[in-house]
């Protein structure tokens, strides 16, 4: 008979906070390096909290680093579109088809090194790229994004790198319609490439890599990126934060330019 392997993270978090119908995987299932998105949904009818995570996996582990873990909501400080945290080291060990484990804060950040924020439980599915059926309970606030001690259900799915010419028209100050390439990185950099066109005006856009001085990256379903600006009336630089979807074909997006913010959704061609 099948055995069901059950996902165990404990969270500590780092100054902040977190976030199917299962099958039943063969022995040795396991989950896939990557991107990851998790969902906690809590129970009180209070909106989903995600935890982003680039996942390593090595023999009987896996890992996140506080490079490459946050928290998510949408809704907030970003523009009004999007709440985002950031610090964390998740860690877990996989023993008899069990990943179990925790994550440590940052050093320096609000909530004390070591302390307890969330336990979540959930079903490795047998593809190894999404777990289903589990919940979770938290002990802090996670990072101010709902209530300490609240339950409810834990899902997650891997997701697919950003790569592709993406475009759509974003909304501010005035309309800007805006193409551009994407490209990841195996190290989850971007670079990025394109226009906006915006009162008759054409703009070049640049986006560098993480590494460079832009810090430009990718984590979970997030992506954030710094970059440069040229056109008729001079240079500058502009900072953009998104949220994509599983597929990688669709990226809401908050954009800082010189001439203001801008929100709006853009879609891979």
């Amino acid at each position: 008979m099948n055995r069901a392997f059950l996902l165990f993270v404990s969270i500590v978090l780092a100054g902040c906070g977190g976030y199917g119908t299962s099958t039943t995987p063969p022995t040795g299932a396991t989950m896939q390096a990557g991107q990851w998105e998790f969902v906690a949904t809590p129970t009180s009818g209070a909106k989903p909290v995600y935890l982003e995570a680039d996942l390593v996996l090595s023999p009987g582990q896996v890992t996140s680093a506080h490079l490459q873990t946050n928290l998510f909501q949408f809704g907030g400080p970003i523009g009004g579109v999007f709440s985002n945290c950031l610090g964390y080291d998740a860690s877990a060990s996989v023993a008899n088809g069990i990943l179990g484990g925790m994550s440590t804060p940052q050093v320096g950040v609000l909530e004390a090194s070591g302390s307890l924020e969330a336990n979540f439980s959930a079903t490795i599915d047998s593809n190894g790229q999404s777990v289903s059926g589990g919940s979770y309970t938290d002990y802090a606030t996670f990072c101010g994004f709902e209530s300490a001690k609240t339950s409810g259900t834990f899902t997650g799915y891997i997701v697919a790198p950003l790569n592709g010419t993406f475009s759509g028209t974003l909304s501010g100050t005035s309309s800007d319609q805006i193409t551009i390439q994407i490209t990841q990185d195996s190290n989850l950099g971007i670079t990025a490439t394109g226009t906006s066109v915006r009162a008759g005006v054409t703009t070049n856009l640049s986006i560098s890599p993480a590494g460079s001085s832009s810090n430009s990256n990718i984590i979970g379903a997030t992506v954030q990126g710094n970059g440069t600006t040229s056109n008729v009336n001079g240079n500058s630089t502009f900072g953009v934060f998104g949220h994509f979807n599983p597929k990688g074909t669709q990226i809401q997006i908050v954009g800082n330019f010189q001439w203001g913010t801008e929100t709006g959704t853009l879609t891979k061609q």
